[in-house]
C-alpha cells in the first residue's frame, strides 16, 4: 500500500482496446487505482484489461450490469455515463478522483513528479480540484499496432480547441460532486479550489486513418442522442464527413517537447488566463467605449448641426414674423387714426342730427300753427282745403324723407358736406 491519499481514475471506455492497455497500465504503475467502465465494447477492450487485474488496482464493470437498456439499445447515452462516475465517486474508498477517458494520458506539470506525486503536492497546498491542458495528439502514419508506446509513435499534437479549455476533471472527494451540468468538462461541488497550474493531458483520440474512420463514423456520431446533442455535447466531430482524411502532415502540428509544453504551462497556468480574458474583455469594452464615444461624438456634431439649422430657421422665422408685427402695429395704428376721424365725424353727425330735430320741432310747431290756419280758413273755401291737403300731403312726405335720411349711413356720411353748402342758422 503506498503512503499518502489514495487517487482513482473512473474511466469509460467503447472500442479502445488498441490503447486501454497503455492508459490504464500508466496510471496503474503510478499507484492510481482504476475502476474502468465497459460500454458494451465488441474490439477486446475488456480482454486487454486482463494483464492488469492481478496488481489489484483495476476494477471493471459493464454496463449491462447496471442494467442500462441504452446500453442494450446500442445508444450511446454520456449523461448516463457521468452519473455512474458522480455516485462511484461517492461510494467508492478513495481520496482523490480522476474523470477519465481511455484514450487519455495524464502528467503532471513537473517533470520531476509524476502524476500522482503532483496531486499530493495539490492536495498539501490546500487546493482540491485540478484543471488540465489538452494536448491532441494526431496520427501521422498508419504504422501504429498496438504494441509499441503510442507516445513514441505519435509526436506532434495541437492544443484543444475552445470547447475543451476547460478540463476540471480531478478532484478530492465531495459529497456534491456534479459532472452532468458541465457534460463533464468541469466538475463542480462546494467550496472548489482549482490548482491554479493545469496539468497535462495527452489525448490520443485516432492512431490511424480506419481507426479514425470507424470510431467516428461507425461507432460515435451514429450513437450520439439527439437531446444531447440539442445541449451543446459531441461537438468534437462537427464538420467531419466521409473520407475525411485523418493522419496529418507532421508540419501541420507542434512537434511535441516536454520542457517546452511544461515551460508554457507555467507561464500560462489558470490565474494568468483569467487576467488575460480580464484584460482582453477591458480591452474589448474599451474599443466599444471608444467606438460609442466616437459615435456619441459624431451624433453630437449631427444634431449641434441640426441644431444650427433650426436656429437659423428660427432667426430667419423670427425675422419674418417681426415683420408682421411691425406691419400689424402700422395697421393697428392706422385703423386708430381711422377710428378716431370716425368717431369725430358720428360726434358731428349726433350734433347735425340734434340740429335737425330741432328744426323738425319748429317744422311740427309751424305746421300745427298751419293746422290751425287751416281749419281757421276752411270757411273760405274748397280751393284753400285742397290746397291745405295737397300741403299736409307733402309735409307727410317730407316727414318720411327726413326719417329715411335721418337713418340712412349716406345721410351721416354726407352731413358734413351738406352741411358746407347749407347757410348756418342766424
Amino acid at each position: 500500500m503506498l503512503a499518502g491519499p489514495r487517487i482513482t481514475a473512473i474511466v469509460a471506455a467503447f472500442n479502445e482496446a488498441d490503447i486501454i492497455q497503455q492508459t490504464v497500465g500508466d496510471l496503474v504503475r503510478q499507484g492510481i487505482a482504476v475502476h474502468v467502465i465497459d460500454d458494451s465494447s465488441t474490439d477486446g477492450t475488456v480482454a486487454a484489461l486482463e494483464p492488469l487485474m492481478a496488481t489489484g488496482l483495476v476494477q471493471i464493470e459493464h454496463c449491462s450490469q447496471q442494467g442500462a437498456a441504452d446500453a442494450v439499445a446500442g445508444q450511446f447515452k454520456w449523461a448516463r455515463l457521468l452519473a455512474r462516475k458522480e455516485q462511484l465517486a461517492r461510494e467508492l474508498d478513495s481520496d482523490w478522483f480522476l474523470h477519465q477517458d481511455a484514450d487519455e494520458f495524464r502528467e503532471s506539470p513537473w517533470r520531476h513528479l509524476d502524476l500522482r506525486q503532483g496531486i499530493e503536492l495539490v492536495d498539501r497546498l490546500g487546493y482540491n480540484a485540478i484543471d488540465f491542458a489538452v494536448l491532441n495528439f494526431w496520427p501521422t502514419h498508419d504504422a501504429f499496432d498496438g504494441r509499441a508506446d503510442i507516445r513514441e509513435v505519435f509526436q506532434h499534437f495541437e492544443r484543444g480547441a475552445d470547447f475543451d479549455r476547460v478540463q476540471v476533471r480531478c478532484w478530492k472527494k465531495a459529497e456534491d460532486v456534479d459532472l452532468q451540468s458541465s457534460g463533464g468538462h468541469d466538475v463542480r461541488f462546494q467550496s472548489r479550489r482549482v490548482f491554479p497550474l493545469r496539468f497535462l493531458m495527452r489525448h490520443f483520440p485516432v492512431r490511424s486513418q480506419a481507426h479514425g474512420h470507424r470510431k467516428v463514423f461507425e461507432e460515435r456520431k451514429p450513437r450520439f442522442s439527439d437531446d444531447e446533442r440539442g445541449r451543446g455535447w459531441h461537438v468534437q466531430y462537427d464538420g467531419l464527413d466521409e473520407g475525411h482524411r485523418f493522419t496529418r502532415d507532421p508540419d501541420t502540428l507542434e512537434a511535441y517537447d516536454p520542457d517546452a509544453v511544461r515551460a508554457r504551462l507555467q507561464i500560462e497556468h489558470r490565474g494568468v488566463e483569467s487576467l488575460q480574458l480580464e484584460a482582453d474583455e477591458l480591452r474589448h469594452q474599451g474599443r466599444e467605449l471608444t467606438a460609442g464615444l466616437e459615435a456619441l461624438g459624431q451624433a453630437l456634431q449631427d444634431e449641434q448641426a441640426a441644431r444650427a439649422a433650426e436656429v437659423s430657421a428660427l432667426r430667419h422665422e423670427v425675422a419674418a414674423r417681426t415683420e408682421e408685427v411691425q406691419q400689424l402695429a402700422a395697421d393697428v395704428a392706422g385703423h386708430l387714426l381711422a377710428r378716431q376721424e370716425l368717431e369725430r365725424q358720428y360726434g358731428d353727425l349726433d350734433r347735425r342730427h340734434a340740429v335737425l330735430d330741432h328744426r323738425n320741432a319748429e317744422l311740427q310747431r309751424q305746421f300745427e300753427q298751419l293746422e290751425q290756419r287751416y281749419r281757421d280758413l276752411d270757411r273760405h273755401g274748397q280751393e284753400l282745403e285742397r290746397e291745405r291737403g295737397q300741403l299736409l300731403h307733402g309735409v307727410a312726405d317730407l316727414e318720411q324723407q327726413l326719417v329715411a335720411i335721418r337713418q340712412s349711413w349716406s345721410w351721416k356720411v354726407t352731413a358734413p358736406l351738406r352741411a358746407l353748402g347749407r347757410p348756418r342758422t342766424p
